[in-house]
């Protein structure tokens, strides 16, 4: 029985373009590699996050910032 892919979440920084996704083959075929180096023939699964719609709606200043350093 063949094992099952391996479920990889991508996570990118704020504000990385999410409607121009050609970073993304870089990022598989990173993971590939790598992943090929540990178990060759190992498949695996790629989810890319997409959330900078979230930040878009919160602008955040210089007093958030702050605030958050000090925690």
């Amino acid at each position: 029985m063949p094992a099952k892919p391996l479920r990889i979440l991508c996570v990118h920084g704020v504000n990385t373009p999410e409607t121009d996704t050609i970073w993304q083959d870089g990022w598989k075929q990173a993971i590939e590699l790598g992943v090929a180096r540990w178990n060759p023939g190992r498949k695996v699964e790629l989810v890319f996050a997409r959330y900078n719609d979230l930040f878009r709606g919160t602008p955040l200043g210089p007093l958030d910032y702050v605030k958050a350093l000090a925690r």
